[in-house]
């Protein structure tokens, strides 16, 4: 078996091209990172204004309520006269 001794251009090669596939691997993890993030970010901000809707006619609802309150008492009061 025959066991060939890499010269050193050719080992710096080597391990040249192995570190750019390396940094192409981990670039693209960080690529998938930042899209990751940014679809967070969005779902978030959608979420947000969501939520933001929610309690917008949640008061609303709550202030209709409080205007039916006073009605019907003031109605009642005028039954009670």
């Amino acid at each position: 078996m025959t066991t060939r001794v890499k010269t050193g251009a050719e080992g710096q090669n080597v391990a040249t091209g192995e570190i750019a596939e390396a940094i192409g691997v981990a670039s693209r993890g960080a690529g998938d990172a930042d899209a990751a993030i940014a679809e967070a970010r969005e779902a978030s901000a959608q979420h947000g204004q969501t939520a933001r809707n929610i309690a917008e006619i949640a008061e609303t609802l709550s202030n209709r309520v409080n205007d039916l309150t006073t009605h019907v008492d003031s109605l009642d009061e005028r039954l009670k006269a």
